[in-house]
């Protein structure tokens, strides 16, 4: 009897299986950190793309400043962040670097010593995951 439901059961797992996205990894240096940015190809896929020397990028500094104050006033852990530095980076990964998104290194002060954080901003606002990474000791 279980083997006559065996094979739909199958082919529902192949059908969830094949409809999962992984998300791209985006690796980066800043400073002495390497940093992956975590991003869904749905979301690269509504970014606008740009091209430097054609026009400004798509996201301006004035937008991208009022979309990393309102990410530190809902993430608790950015709550007395100050912004280090701000680079435009484009995703190499995705359609031949037609692509780029905004990098924010926030200096974040907790207790004794300050940490970095990092925000990666998609030219269409939308706040992607970005974690840091020491380089390894050789």
């Amino acid at each position: 009897m279980y083997l006559r439901i065996l094979p739909a059961l199958f082919m529902i797992f192949v059908v969830n299986a094949s409809a999962m996205q992984f998300p791209l990894e985006i690796i980066e240096r800043f400073d002495e950190f390497r940093i992956v940015v975590y991003a869904n190809q749905a979301d690269l896929d509504k970014a606008p793309a740009w091209e430097p020397g054609k026009g400004a990028p798509p996201l301006s500094i004035e937008k991208l400043l009022r979309i990393i104050t309102q990410q530190a006033s809902e993430d608790a852990r950015l709550h007395n962040a100050i912004i280090q530095k701000i680079e435009l980076k484009p995703i190499r990964q995705y359609q031949a670097g037609r692509h780029w998104y905004y990098l924010v290194q926030l200096k974040v002060f907790t207790g004794e010593h300050p940490s970095m954080q990092y925000i990666a901003v998609l030219m269409d606002g939308k706040v992607l995951p970005a974690v840091s990474e020491p380089d390894s000791y050789k």
